[in-house]
């Protein structure tokens, strides 16, 4: 797809990507290799009476470079533990997490988790929360950041909205700035 071609998007009629949007795809198309791994992941919990409950059981998976991933299932499955495992926040019983070709000790700015309910700062704008996930980009400056942002609210279909409150979005669009954000 060529920077200015038309492609569908959420269901609607046809849309312009921007050239900075444009720009996002071509760079996850030069990252082959996987970004994040799971190898082999266990995970059970102990349970007050003895004995321990297992979650996770030799759990293999690998995300590629702008690979967007939803994980569903049934109450009690273990999708938040599986998310909090991926994010660092905790550790495997066994097996072993890899971002980026090296193992997970703990938490990363680089890996964002998108909630149920989208945790958006009512005080700032659509375009300002997505900032907010650049913060530690120490290499680029507040104009790169915007244009970056902008980009990201581009692919979820929020061209626009960029100066919008979270209070004046509906529960679907709050969800696709959080995944922006994320």
């Amino acid at each position: 797809m060529e920077a200015g071609e038309e492609f569908p998007r959420n269901g609607s009629t046809k849309s312009t990507t921007s050239v900075e949007t444009q720009t996002l795809y071509e760079e996850a198309r030069r990252v082959p290799e996987a970004i994040l791994e799971l190898r082999n992941v266990s995970f059970s919990y102990e349970l007050r009476k003895g004995g321990e409950l297992k979650v996770l059981e030799d759990l293999n998976l690998s995300i590629s470079y702008a690979e967007f991933v939803g994980v569903i299932g049934p109450s009690g499955c273990g999708k938040s533990t599986l998310m909090r495992i991926m994010a660092g926040l905790i550790r495997p019983k066994s097996g072993e997490v890899i971002f980026r070709g090296k193992p997970l000790k703990g938490p990363t700015p680089r890996i964002s988790l998108m909630l149920q309910t989208p945790a958006l700062f009512p005080w700032y704008t659509v375009l300002e929360n997505v900032m907010l996930a650049l913060i530690h980009e120490k290499g680029l400056t507040k104009r790169d950041k915007e244009e970056k942002a902008k980009a990201f609210l581009d692919m979820v279909g929020l061209s626009g909205f960029e100066t919008a409150y979270p209070a004046e979005l509906s529960g679907g669009m709050k969800q696709r700035v959080a995944l922006a954000r994320a």
